[in-house]
């Protein structure tokens, strides 16, 4: 496994809480729960309105949805009501109901709600909490900095959930001025003190990592497949590092393309327009190609552990940082090989296969080979 390297830190609005945003803390407060006024009026309009809807395109919700369900519900609502613009409207139910009912009496409360369409998600480590509900944070994916705020109350739970050094997944956006808020669930990575707690070992930082990254891998490589599955499907369910990284691997500026979903329909366009075809005759090696052929003869889908007999598979969890190199973990990063666990009798076998957006390139590049080595 790699060493994880820490990216650079650039400023963004603010890199410190000053005395002028202790003194802004009352307005802050009281900013914050109109806000949330508004937003528990907003999801009854849309219970009322788009709840079928809504449950329509439930799966295509981008953020982390392995959630209880109560959460689960909150998850895909709150990116349905903010993101997702509806074909019969052209527009968010957001949109909808801030020009019907806030920005007639309360324009800039609107305004603030209206930000929300340019979350930014990811993972966040918190700098500091001193001052809650400011939380300084640093935007793994980006190494941008940026001033938050929290709409938890303070409280016990608030206070573990912004432990200083602690990393918090899930998303923000531009809110007021230069701050920033968090939106959605949120979720918090256990620290290393807290993960060697629970194996009852010495505490030694590089074991804990270690095992925490072995840990998440298996996490994300357990992901539910079948023959059907898209490259699009499997890259909802990915950690958006890896995201990332398959998008510097394929040249796709994540600084430009900073939305996960947008990521994705940037990602799979480029290789259905022709980018796959490149990579099979100029950068896969005679080992990654003998892999896709392997896979093409057995239907697309194989026993993980078929190939890891064979061919080299180790990965990092970071990819945004620590591309892969090995055969397998190449094509990986490249969109060419899934690996999930696919039920079967039963039983749940890890496996890997082929999205069905990269079968055609493969076939048509493999024909072509059979063609040449009988001539």
């Amino acid at each position: 496994m790699s060493d994880r390297r820490k990216p650079d830190i650039r400023e963004s609005t603010s890199s410190s809480i000053t005395q002028e945003d202790i003194s802004n803390l009352p307005m802050i407060r009281a900013m914050i729960q109109k806000d949330i006024d508004y937003s528990q009026a907003l999801f009854e309009y849309a219970q009322k309105y788009y709840d079928e809807e809504c449950r329509r395109y439930a799966d295509k919700c981008p953020d982390n949805t392995d959630l209880p369900d109560e959460l689960y519900y909150k998850q895909v609502y709150l990116w349905f009501i903010t993101e997702m613009i509806l074909p019969s409207k052209g527009r968010t139910v957001l949109e909808e109901f801030a020009e019907k009912y806030v920005s007639p009496k309360d324009p800039e409360a609107a305004k603030r709600l209206l930000l929300s369409k340019k979350m930014i998600r990811g993972s966040f480590r918190t700098l500091d909490a001193t001052f809650y509900p400011y939380v300084l944070i640093d935007h793994l994916e980006s190494g941008t900095r940026y001033l938050a705020v929290s709409k938890i109350p303070p409280s016990p739970g608030a206070k573990k959930m912004f432990l200083t050094g602690g990393v918090i997944k899930g998303k923000i956006h531009p809110w007021w001025g230069k701050y920033f808020i968090f939106d959605g669930i949120l979720t918090r990575e256990p620290t290393s003190e807290e993960i060697a707690k629970q194996l009852g070992f010495i505490f030694d930082p590089g074991v804990i990592m270690e095992r925490y990254e072995n840990d998440q891998i298996r996490k994300f490589e357990s992901i539910s497949l079948n023959f059907k599955t898209t490259l699009s499907s499997a890259l909802n369910k990915y950690p958006s590092q890896w995201v990332d990284g398959m998008c510097s691997a394929s040249g796709i500026s994540i600084k430009q393309v900073r939305n996960k979903r947008d990521k994705i329909r940037t990602l799979v366009s480029k290789l259905e327009n022709g980018y796959a075809d490149t990579l099979l005759r100029e950068k896969f090696t005679r080992e990654q190609i003998a892999i896709l052929e392997m896979l093409y003869r057995s239907g697309w889908i194989l026993k993980y552990g078929q190939l890891t007999k064979q061919f080299s598979s180790e990965i990092s969890l970071w990819w945004n940082e620590d591309p892969p190199e090995s055969d397998i973990g190449v094509l990986r990063l490249h969109g060419f090989l899934v690996v999930g666990k696919l039920p079967e009798r039963g039983r749940q076998y890890k496996v890997s296969l082929v999205p069905l957006e990269l079968r055609a390139p493969v076939e048509d590049f493999l024909r072509v080979q059979f063609q040449g080595s009988k001539s």
